[in-house]
């Protein structure tokens, strides 16, 4: 009789060792998601590149190329990156956050010097006169 009660013991023990093992098992799988979670998190937090300030905006510098333009005073304030909503014509942008809004160098693009002669330009000559 002793020799049953000791094999259900055992039985018993087995079993809750396998439910235990089944509860690491899932718990491994729950922290392997939320690691690849936090990491898609802080990869969108700080992305990868070099942040430049440029016509009045943030600009993501990666590989030589240009992304963005993201508002300035969600980085300043919050340092967070948060990309401007184009406007209606070409060089205006807006914060869905906050509502500022931004003018880039291709709404006011700089008007070309034109040479004449002398190789004096017209602004240069307007400017002497």
């Amino acid at each position: 009789m002793r020799i049953l009660q000791g094999i259900s013991s055992v039985i018993s023990s087995i079993k809750t060792v396998a439910d235990l093992h089944s509860q690491l098992s899932r718990v491994h799988e729950q922290n392997a998601e939320l690691r690849a979670r936090v990491g898609q998190l802080e990869r969108a937090l700080h992305p990868e590149g070099e942040l430049q300030f440029a016509e009045g905006v943030y600009w993501l510098l990666r590989d030589g190329k240009r992304s963005g333009p993201y508002c300035t005073y969600c980085y300043d304030v919050d340092r967070r990156y948060v990309h401007l909503t184009a406007g209606a014509t070409k060089g205006t942008y807006g914060c869905a956050l906050h509502g500022a809004n931004f003018t880039t160098a291709e709404q006011n693009p700089p008007s070309p010097a034109i040479a004449v002669s002398g190789g004096r330009s017209i602004r240069r000559l307007l400017r002497d006169w």
